[in-house]
């Protein structure tokens, strides 16, 4: 099993303490550039900016999370395939400075193994119940996605068939000593 891949797809990562003096003209100057409207959320973050360049480049900002006592300066969330941080550097730069502390929150990880589906063997250490819907093995619930336990088994080839593309954009490998 030397051909496995691993890579990471999503990563999170929280800027601490942006005030808001900050945030508003820089969310004011992404929705302009972009075309995007931003869109108010009823849980989790308040402020929410969507950039969308193609199936592949996205970018998600959320800001001042509803369970933060009122303040001038909030979290700031962001939300991205590693692939396309380059492309946003600038977006970053300007958090970077106007932030007190960078955080990594979460990412999902990925293992790329060249086998048939009826091949793979899948446990479930934390006993969650697999669900089976269009060939796709889910375990967890949806509600559950959020927390460690939550897997998702797919026949790569058959999604990419699918979407009519020829492949997504390189990932970041890592060597996987057997």
């Amino acid at each position: 099993m030397s051909n496995i891949k691993v890579s990471i797809d999503r990563i999170v990562i929280e800027y601490r303490d942006v005030y808001w003096t900050f945030f508003n003209p820089f969310k004011q100057n992404i929705c302009d550039y972009y075309g995007i409207k931003e869109y108010i959320g009823k849980m989790g973050f308040k402020y929410h900016l969507h950039i969308r360049e193609c199936p592949n480049r996205y970018f998600h900002i959320s800001y001042q999370p509803y369970h933060e006592p009122k303040s001038m300066k909030h979290t700031l969330r962001i939300e991205t395939h590693l692939d396309p941080l380059e492309h946003f550097q600038p977006i970053l730069d300007g958090l970077k400075a106007n932030a007190s502390s960078i955080w990594f929150v979460r990412c999902d990880v990925a293992f790329d193994i060249s086998c048939p589906m009826n091949q793979v063997f899948t446990a479930s250490s934390t006993g969650r119940r697999m669900n089976l819907y269009e060939g796709t093995r889910y375990y967890g619930n949806k509600r559950q996605r959020q927390q460690a336990g939550y897997c998702r088994v797919y026949d790569k080839c058959k999604e990419q068939k699918k979407q009519k593309q020829k492949g997504r954009l390189p990932p970041i490998t890592f060597p996987v000593p057997l």
